[in-house]
């Protein structure tokens, strides 16, 4: 039989950096199931560990980041038998563990809990009752299957308060009455629970109602071994226990064990270690011996910070340990060589994760204590930040061994000291970094931007012998070079761009080229692709230039006489050229049109001139019939008005296209210019009146203010600090020496009043109109400090026989008050 283990932890944050730290995933990867609490991960998180299935249940909500965003680590080795079922509101997941891998007749729903603190944003963005959501899924999952486990981080405190109904039993005659409609199952009475905490919250009283709802149990303080009767939580508050495991009273045999195990460096919540029975039994290949040659074995070597870890790795496998011990039997050599290397493998399963491994060859005759991983320090983690965290590890150790309040109170400050100078460290090398950043981007662009844009190596899918066989089909002289090569399956191929172009999408293409213009490469291509598949759609015959008619084209049109074959005598030949005779007129726009006389006058001008030239250079055209004369004059009146109104047209256009613009922002600006200046004229004209509203207002606030003041220092009276002492006793040396009064004053203070550097600057007593009783003591002090001691020690006149009468009161004369009034 092999149980299978779990381990819940709460991260506090930065998961992705402590997931790559080797201690943490050694620690890690020493369980079966792993759920890891507060990670606060997003969607973009991709942490993945060779051994396990990850999972992670991201924040859905960027408003709130304090709990939620969970982590589940599952084993490849028993991924088939384990199913998360359902996940809520990012605070809780239920996992299935098969009955194949339990071993028992059902199977185990096993739920990870954790509830954000009351105070948390959680509830800002979900309005929910995550007790009254648990307990709902408890019932409904109950009826499914009994064997439920509900552990996690719930933020309550509980002291000893029972989460079972007391005295539950109903009496025998009511039982039977109730019996023949249901079945009535009282709650058991179970042993009080072992908790170090005593205190309790909102979350602690809810929790043991929903103990009570549901049938469930806290099982800390009542596991055997006493393992799980410690604190779950250090903060710098204080300590409690706010990290349970619930379950039936009847289901706890099947935990075979449950321990709060010791506090370490990744977060402030002790880890549960918490085992199921099963029968379940996996084979793991045996270990090499270090004694083989020419293979592979591993060496190990001692470190320190792992001994408490070690300890609990013993202390959780010691049933283990027992039972291997006690079943060797052995009777030959061969039979005690077995059962020493299953004694050897077992313990090397169980501290292998502890040690540095270093792989070494049984070959080499010399050992090398290169480690495979070398611890990499961050660049502002200096000497002074490792001599903290050394005694951070210590003091931690020694809170592990004692959690009195002393050593909590020695941890949080040697905590807080050593993470404040870290962060102090690294606030002062980002800032380094990033003035450095500023002067590459000035005085290095390219090495900047080479810091951001790191190459990375791109392995390709396609082999060499891929790159062989298309560029060899490319360059042969198969017909088949059109074909398409096969293509990787793991190419991703869009099947509605993945065929062929049809006939219509081609016409169409070349309906959508635009008229006159350079329709570029894409329309060579289509028109190349159309002309290779559809030669009927395009009519070449009307092309002059294409093959069939390049030849009539230029015997037609580009040459001068009519071209004739090589082998044809040219002398033999006679041709004769047909040229008419055009006229044309380019009058200027502000002449009139020539008439039919001028246009006479011109032809017999042109004919004389041509006279005079050379006779090789004179070209003779036939003479013009009278039926045609007067339509070619006509033809040529109608050319000359078209070219003069095209004309006209042109320079009209141009004209207006050079003008209206010139004209228009003319326009605009002087609209532009008057309505700004009336604008800015009017707001000087209010500015200029508020302004001498302004100066007439503050000088009537200065008349004013000038007068309360005269009339303020009229009734102002000097303000001393005063009081008046009754029934001071009479000195007969009053009279004679006007210092006594003051000294018998001084003398009561100093002696009675207990009163030193009282500044009493002048006495007087006035006279009394009863007989026999002294007159009132009107005594100025210097400071408000002096008259407010002897106020508050004026109590002590009481305690002495000669001054009990004698009694001090504050002094304000009419004057003043009328003043202040």
């Amino acid at each position: 039989m092999n149980d299978k283990r779990e381990s819940l932890s709460d991260v506090n944050g930065g998961f992705e950096a402590k997931i790559k730290d080797v201690k943490f995933k050694n620690f890690v990867c020493t369980y079966d199931i792993v759920f890891l609490e507060e990670c606060w991960i997003n969607n973009t998180c991709d942490v993945e560990i060779d051994e396990f299935i990850c999972k992670a249940i991201p924040l859905s909500k960027k408003k709130y980041k304090q709990g939620c965003g969970l982590f589940v680590m599952i084993k490849k080795s028993i991924a088939s038998y384990v199913k998360i079922i359902e996940i809520s509101y990012e605070t809780f997941v239920w996992v299935k563990i098969s009955k194949e891998l339990t071993g028992t007749e059902n199977d185990y729903i096993i739920c990870n809990v954790y509830l954000p603190p009351y105070r948390s944003s959680f509830f800002k963005v979900h309005d929910v009752d995550l007790f009254y959501e648990l307990e709902t899924q408890i019932i409904k999952y109950s009826d499914e299957c009994p064997n439920i486990f509900v552990f996690g981080d719930f933020n309550a405190r509980t002291a000893h308060l029972n989460d079972f109904v007391e005295n539950d039993l109903l009496h025998d005659s009511i039982l039977d009455r109730v019996g023949e409609l249901f079945a009535y199952v009282a709650d058991e009475t179970l042993p009080d629970r072992s908790n170090p905490d005593p205190g309790t919250n909102d979350y602690g009283t809810k929790l043991i109602n929903l103990c009570k709802c549901s049938g469930l149990r806290i099982l800390n303080g009542r596991h055997e071994g006493s393992l799980a009767n410690d604190y779950t939580y250090s903060g710098p508050k204080g300590m409690s226990v706010i990290d349970y495991l619930l379950t039936r009273s009847s289901n706890f045999d099947i935990v075979s064990k449950f321990i709060t195990c010791n506090f370490t460096t990744y977060s402030d919540h002790a880890p549960l270690h918490i085992q199921f029975k099963t029968n379940f039994s996996i084979k793991c290949n045996g270990v090499q011996s270090n004694f083989v040659d020419a293979e592979a074995s591993k060496f190990f070597r001692w470190n320190e910070e792992y001994k408490d870890m070690c300890r609990n790795a013993l202390l959780i496998n010691s049933d283990n340990i027992k039972s291997t011990l006690q079943n060797i039997e052995a009777e030959s050599q061969d039979e005690m060589d077995s059962c020493v290397n299953d004694f050897t493998h077992q313990f090397i399963d169980i501290m292998a994760p502890f040690f540095q491994q270093s792989q070494k060859s049984g070959t080499e005759m010399k050992r090398n204590h290169k480690q495979n991983y070398k611890h990499i320090d961050k660049p502002w983690f200096d000497i002074q930040c490792k001599e903290l965290y050394v005694n951070y590890c210590k003091t931690l150790s020694i809170f592990n061994g004692n959690k009195s309040k002393k050593n909590h109170i020695e941890l949080n400050r040697v905590k807080k000291t050593y993470k404040d100078y870290e962060r102090k460290r690294r606030r002062i090398y980002m800032r380094q970094e990033g003035e450095t950043l500023c002067k590459l981007r000035k005085n290095n662009p390219k090495k900047f931007y080479s810091v951001f844009k790191k190459r990375r190596k791109v392995n390709s899918d396609l082999t060499v012998t891929d790159f062989f066989k298309y560029f060899k089909t490319l360059v042969s002289d198969s017909k088949e070079h059109n074909s398409r090569p096969e293509m990787p399956d793991n190419v991703c191929i869009f099947e509605e761009l993945d065929m062929d172009i049809t006939i219509d999408e081609l016409i169409k293409a070349i309906h959508d080229l635009k008229r006159e213009k350079s329709h570029g490469p894409d329309g060579e291509m289509i028109w190349s692709k159309l002309v290779e598949t559809n030669p009927e759609l395009i009519d070449t015959f009307e092309d002059p230039l294409s093959q069939e008619n390049a030849f009539d084209f230029v015997q037609k049109v580009m040459a001068a006489t009519p071209l004739a074959p090589v082998d044809i005598n040219i002398n033999s030949r006679k041709t004769v050229i047909a040229t008419q005779a055009t006229l044309e007129h380019h009058p200027t726009p502000r002449k009139r049109s020539l008439s039919h006389s001028d246009d006479d006058d011109d032809v017999a001008k042109t004919s004389k001139c041509k006279k005079s030239r050379n006779d090789s250079d004179i070209v003779h055209h036939p003479p013009f019939s009278n039926d045609n004369e007067q339509l070619v004059n006509m033809i040529c009146k109608l050319a000359n008005s078209l070219d003069t109104m095209s004309d006209r047209l042109e320079r009209r256009i141009s004209d207006i296209e050079g003008n209206i613009e010139r004209k228009l922002t003319a326009k605009f600006n002087t609209v532009i210019t008057d309505r700004v200046q009336k604008e800015v004229k009017q707001v000087r004209d209010e500015i200029s009146e508020l302004k001498d509203k302004y100066e007439q207002i503050d000088k009537t606030f200065n008349e004013i203010a000038s007068k309360k003041q005269s009339t303020t220092a009229g009734k102002s009276v000097e303000r001393k600090f005063d009081i008046a002492v009754k029934n001071l006793p009479i000195n007969p040396r009053e009279n004679s020496h006007d210092t006594a009064l003051k000294l018998n004053l001084e003398t009561m203070v100093k002696d009675v009043l207990k009163l030193q550097n009282v500044n009493i600057t002048s006495v007087s007593r006035k006279a009394s109109y009863i007989e026999g009783k002294p007159g009132v003591v009107l005594v100025s002090l210097g400071d408000f400090e002096s008259k407010q001691k002897i106020m508050k020690a004026k109590k002590l006149l009481k305690d002495k026989m000669k001054y009990r009468d004698v009694y001090i009161e504050n002094f304000v004369n009419k004057r003043e008050e009328n003043a202040r009034c």
